[in-house]
């Protein structure tokens, strides 16, 4: 009699442990189930069966995917567990399959072989979780992607288009300047010269014009055709930097960077800045008795220095004073050119906020000049900053490595 009550004792835990597993695998998510070789349904968990339609995994017990609202795929599903029983491999898959209201679903399934206690496969036990939204969130991502890639691609063939169609319309009336300009350098020299002689021989009531205008008239017009030169070699530097930055090679190309002569640059670009005034020419001081050369494009370098000397401008007019002071230098390893201007009234914040983006202090303006400058610098392999000095006065400088 001990021995009967030991028994069923141990039966009642068995089938205690037994009934709490079957509670556990019911209220799993996704599906839980198990299969015979033959496909037939084992058992499953209570999502598995509400998903088919039955109101409890034991109506499911007997039936295969044949006769379940998938039965369309069932074909797909045998083949995947004959390959779990054939391999005796786990197997992950993604899995279509409908649901009883009709909607299509996708699950990620992990199957691996249904085993009995002499290792034999006889089954083939099954974890799915609808993976659906997951799909779906990654089709409109997928898909999201592919619009901002078209919508890039339109926005480079225009922007491609528009720089073509600017420089094209920028270019025709350079070259009504370039035309005039020819004449004006043919013939504007002699025209001064002849009005030097006359005022030498004859006392009249000549116009009086200074040595400083004269000279002026005498270059003015290889000025011009210079100025019409650089300018169409500016479109012409543009229109490749904004191709090689659409094919992502950056705004200055190694293979496109030449030498450049810090000296003849600097000379240049303050003899021939467009001054509002000819008196305005000497309110710039340029030194280059530590000149250097370095690798760049002449062209954006005028366009950054020029850009810097109109911003010094814009703040002497402002405040009704100051001057601008440009000089080469060597420091710590670098070649430096330090642009200062003395209008004042500048403050650490004012500077902390430059160069860092677009916005800009100045009314109505953007700032584009002062990030473009960064950038090029950059391209040039060297750096621009900004430093509060004699106060409250404001100094760029300009750093390249030594070559």
């Amino acid at each position: 009699m001990e021995d009967c009550e030991k028994l069923r004792l141990a039966l009642q835990e068995a089938e205690s442990k037994i009934k709490r597993f079957e509670e556990i695998i019911a209220l799993l998510p996704g599906h839980v189930y198990w299969k015979d070789l033959k496909g037939v349904i084992l058992g499953c968990n209570n999502q598995q069966a509400i998903d088919a339609g039955y109101k409890s995994s034991q109506e499911m017990i007997g039936h295969t995917d044949y006769e379940m609202p998938w039965r369309e795929d069932a074909d797909f599903l045998r083949k995947i567990d004959a390959e779990v029983v054939r391999t005796g491999n786990t197997q992950l898959v993604e899995e279509k399959s409908k649901t009883i209201d009709g909607k299509e679903a996708i699950w990620l399934s992990r199957k691996a072989p249904l085993r009995n206690e002499q290792g034999n496969i006889e089954g083939v036990m099954g974890i799915s979780l609808d993976i659906t939204e997951l799909k779906q969130a990654q089709e409109n991502e997928k898909l999201a992607l592919q619009k901002a890639i078209a919508a890039e691609e339109e926005m480079k063939r225009a922007l491609l288009l528009f720089s073509g169609m600017q420089s094209h319309d920028l270019r025709t009336p350079l070259a009504a300047i370039n035309m005039a300009a020819q004449l004006l350098a043919r013939d504007l020299p002699s025209l001064v010269l002849a009005y030097e002689a006359a005022q030498k021989k004859v006392e009249s009531d000549l116009p009086q014009f200074s040595p400083r205008i004269l000279s002026f008239l005498k270059e003015v017009g290889s000025d011009i055709l210079e100025s019409v030169h650089a300018a169409n070699e500016y479109i012409s530097s543009s229109l490749q930097s904004i191709t090689g930055a659409m094919n992502g090679d950056g705004i200055l190309q190694e293979d496109k960077k030449v030498n450049c002569d810090s000296r003849y640059l600097l000379q240049r670009i303050v003899r021939n800045y467009p001054y509002k005034e000819i008196s305005l020419r000497d309110k710039v001081y340029l030194s280059t008795s530590q000149y250097f050369n370095f690798k760049g494009n002449e062209i954006f370098f005028n366009r950054l220095v020029e850009n810097l000397i109109k911003n010094a401008f814009e703040q002497i007019e402002l405040k009704g004073r100051g001057e601008i002071f440009i000089n080469c230098a060597q420091e710590n390893q670098l070649n430096l050119i330090k642009i200062k201007d003395t209008a004042g009234g500048v403050t650490q914040e004012i500077i902390d906020k430059l160069l860092g983006g677009i916005k800009s202090s100045k009314q109505g303006g953007t700032g584009i000049g002062l990030s473009s400058a960064k950038q090029i610098m950059q391209g040039m392999n060297g750096d621009i900053k900004a430093y509060l000095v004699d106060g409250d006065c404001i100094e760029f400088v300009l750093s390249f490595p030594k070559i």
